[in-house]
């Protein structure tokens, strides 16, 4: 990885694509510029995905405590917002954030270090987090993000780092042309990414010091959605990619063992692990519905 001499080319470039959430923003940014790490080598690049354009007041409020930069375009999703930034970017190294991720004190002194320590990988992610004052739902879709993450890794191999706290080197993003914009939710495109990458040769890896708050506002509602959601984009990704793993039934009792062993009351593992079953319910809903949906349409 190089280094830059001047604060004008910075060696890593933070992105956060925001749609109509200037509040979450604005949480992000201040966590950003509360870091403790040395901000010179770091750009960010807020882009407003086709919402209200008062946000720009809000980003330039931060300008006296980081080096950022802001963008307007018209509604093109996370996907195209990304891809947008992405082209002006000039870091060596891309690092997404969504702008509900709210940083953990020390996450740019991780980012770094883990960049130092492992310089011929191209992609490294973390974790998300939930503080103890957070609800249910946020808690549940806290341990099934991780529990998801580390299905997909090992301490050789990763194979899945999650866009709302993950970086890439640029010239393996450039590669693959970005993000593919047929995924206009936030959801799948990170998949995507991923599969494209590694058909690509490339090495990715997870470091448990990465850590951001992510999805703290979440309610029942939000939750079933964005399981269904997942389902959706499940059978989107396993149609276009025959490498797309399916998780197994050892896997999903694997999950239920993490919340059974963790420090929880007896009431909140209960909880947790019922949701987990809800949420897997939804996601199956969600792929049927997606398939019979495209079947529907080659009908008429």
């Amino acid at each position: 990885m190089s280094e830059f001499p001047n604060k004008r080319t910075p060696a890593f470039s933070i992105i956060i694509p925001t749609y109509k959430r200037i509040a979450e923003l604005k949480t992000c940014l201040e966590a950003l510029s509360n870091q403790s790490a040395d901000k010179d080598h770091f750009e960010i690049i807020v882009v407003n995905d086709g919402g209200d354009r008062i946000i720009v007041e809000d980003v330039e409020a931060f300008k006296d405590r980081l080096s950022i930069r802001y963008l307007f375009l018209k509604h093109r999703g996370p996907a195209g917002a990304r891809n947008h930034a992405l082209a002006i970017a000039r870091g060596d190294i891309v690092i997404f954030l969504d702008d509900d991720s709210v940083p953990k004190k020390g996450w740019l002194d991780a980012t770094q270090s883990a960049w130092k320590q492992s310089p011929d990988v191209d992609g490294i992610g973390g974790y998300i987090r939930y503080d103890p004052t957070d609800n249910i739902y946020c808690k549940t879709n806290a341990h099934f993000v991780n529990w998801y993450l580390k299905q997909h890794s090992s301490e050789q191999n990763c194979t899945f780092l999650i866009t709302c706290n993950a970086g890439f080197k640029k010239k393996i993003l450039e590669k693959v042309q970005g993000f593919a914009e047929c995924f206009e939710s936030a959801a799948g495109e990170d998949r995507d990414l991923n599969i494209r990458i590694l058909q690509m040769g490339a090495r990715l890896r997870l470091d448990k010091n990465i850590t951001v708050y992510h999805n703290r506002d979440l309610s029942f509602t939000g939750f079933i959605r964005k399981h269904m959601n997942y389902g959706k984009v499940a059978r989107k990704l396993h149609t276009k990619y025959a490498e797309a793993e399916r998780l197994s039934f050892q896997n999903y009792l694997d999950f239920f063992r993490s919340i059974l062993n963790g420090r929880k009351s007896s009431g909140e593992k209960c909880l947790i692990a019922f949701l987990f079953a809800v949420s897997q319910l939804f996601t199956a809903f969600g792929y049927l519905e997606a398939m019979f949906t495209k079947r529907h349409r080659k009908m008429r």
